[in-house]
Parts: C-alpha cells; sequence; structure tokens
C-alpha cells in the first residue's frame, strides 16, 4: 500500500522533469552551432521554395500589362500554401539554443505576418490599406532585428558549407 502511495507522485516528477529536459534552451555553442546550421539550411530552402512558387506563377500569369484580380488572387493562394509548408518545417526543427531559438521564433512571426498580408496584396488599391501599411511595418521592424540576430550569429558560427 505504501509503494502504491508512492509511485503516482514520484511518476508525475520524473513526468514533469522530462518536460522541462525538453523544452529548456541552452547556450552550448557546440550546440548553437548546430542549431544554427539546420536553421540556415532551412532557410535556404524556404527562399528557393517561395522563389519557385513565385516563378511558376508568373510563368503562368498573361505577359500585359497589370495582373488582373484572379492572377493576384491564385499567386496569394499558392504562396500562402506554400507559408503553410515553411511554417510547418520551421516549427518542426529541434532548435535548443536559446538565440537560434530566438531567430526561428523571429522567422515564425515574420512567416504568419506575411500570410496576413498576401490577400491584402491581391486586393485592388492594396497600397493605401491602413492594416497592410501596419503588418508592413511591423514586418521591417521584425525584419531588421531577426536580421541583426543573422548577422550576430553568422560571425559566431559561420555558414554552414
Amino acid at each position: 500500500m505504501h509503494f502504491k502511495s508512492l509511485f503516482k507522485p514520484i511518476s508525475l516528477l520524473f513526468f514533469a522533469l522530462a518536460l522541462i529536459a525538453c523544452s529548456t534552451t541552452v547556450t552550448d555553442p557546440n550546440i548553437g552551432r548546430e542549431d544554427f546550421y539546420q536553421y540556415a539550411k532551412w532557410m535556404d530552402r524556404m527562399e528557393v521554395s517561395l522563389a519557385t512558387v513565385l516563378d511558376d506563377q508568373v510563368m503562368s500569369a498573361p505577359a500585359k500589362g497589370e495582373p488582373s484580380p484572379e492572377v493576384k488572387e491564385t499567386l496569394s493562394l499558392a504562396m500562402n500554401r506554400q507559408l503553410d509548408n515553411n511554417i510547418s518545417t520551421l516549427k518542426a526543427l529541434n532548435i535548443r539554443h536559446v538565440e537560434v531559438k530566438q531567430l526561428k521564433d523571429m522567422t515564425l512571426h515574420m512567416l504568419t505576418l506575411s500570410k496576413q498580408m498576401m490577400p491584402l496584396l491581391a486586393k485592388k488599391g492594396a497600397e493605401s490599406d491602413p492594416k497592410l501599411a501596419a503588418l508592413e511595418k511591423e514586418f521591417d521592424a521584425e525584419e531588421q532585428k531577426s536580421s541583426a540576430l543573422f548577422r550576430t550569429l553568422v560571425q559566431r558560427f559561420g555558414l554552414p558549407q
């Protein structure tokens, strides 16, 4: 009876410790280098995937004049699908280093802002939309911070070959 009464609290304690161990970020430079290289490789794949979607959509659009609302909508939907994929793959990265995790979180925020901007950009008169202007301002501020952190991490860890 005594053993059974101790089993539940002890097992809960071990479970809590396991959760803490899995979610704790670290500052170890070796882990930082590993995580940063993993992030940088993801970033390269993400940029290629977005460029491919953009190229595919531009090539299939009529070459004359301003794109039609249908073409803009198709591009917006295609980009949003790719952004969803990029968000999923970035979330799946197991980043443990505190600064690289911060960069990952900033990137997730920028991808989310991009998703919010896509439908607004597809609308006629988007350049005067105050919601779009606010999202762009927030995106630009986050991009400046993430670029500065990225440069710091490149100086510290280098780029993968």
